[in-house]
């Protein structure tokens, strides 16, 4: 080898914890119940000759944008935080974490406007396929992050472990 070039350090293989592999079967289940309420909307948009349906007004995606934007940066984040708290920085890991935190509150008051906004203007889940694939997507996805950020919550203020954030982190993602 030549001089000057160095060879990166190679980490021991770590095997997955129970509560790892727990948390990926639970969001391997989750991944295929999203992925199938997207097919159906997918499929439903295929075989309609208008889409959106008449009388149904599409979302505006003004907020879904913005709201996109709010969960990126909460998992960024919240990634910083998880490095952090593997580097014993632990002032720096809650500052992250609890940004992490307040970035997943803003998407989902975000979420919540544009499904009330939809509600307001009186798309309502009987009408069409299309409006009762968006309410269940929007829905389903909205509990996900609840229950994520609950635990993200909880590990604010009980964080002991780097894999218990880490899979939470997985959830979060």
């Amino acid at each position: 080898m030549s001089q000057g070039m160095s060879v990166p350090e190679i980490k021991p293989y770590k095997p997955l914890s129970n509560q790892q592999l727990l948390m990926l079967l639970v969001l391997a289940s989750f991944g295929m119940l999203f992925g199938t309420l997207v097919l159906s909307l997918i499929f439903a948009r295929l075989r309609a000759p208008l889409w959106p349906p008449i009388g149904i007004t599409p979302l505006d995606s003004t907020l879904p944008i913005i709201s996109t934007l709010a969960i990126l940066v909460s998992s960024v984040l919240l990634h910083k935080a998880l490095r952090k708290f593997e580097s014993n920085k632990k002032e720096d890991f809650k500052y992250f974490w609890g940004l992490g935190v307040l970035s997943g509150i803003l998407f989902l008051v975000l979420q919540t406007w544009s499904l009330g906004h939809w509600y307001l203007q009186g798309v309502r889940v009987s009408q069409h396929l299309y409006a009762s694939a968006v309410y269940v997507m929007i829905i389903f996805h909205a509990l996900h992050l609840i229950v994520a950020l609950s635990g993200i919550v909880h590990q604010f203020y009980k964080a002991r472990s780097e894999e218990t954030l880490q899979a939470w982190t997985w959830v979060w993602h």
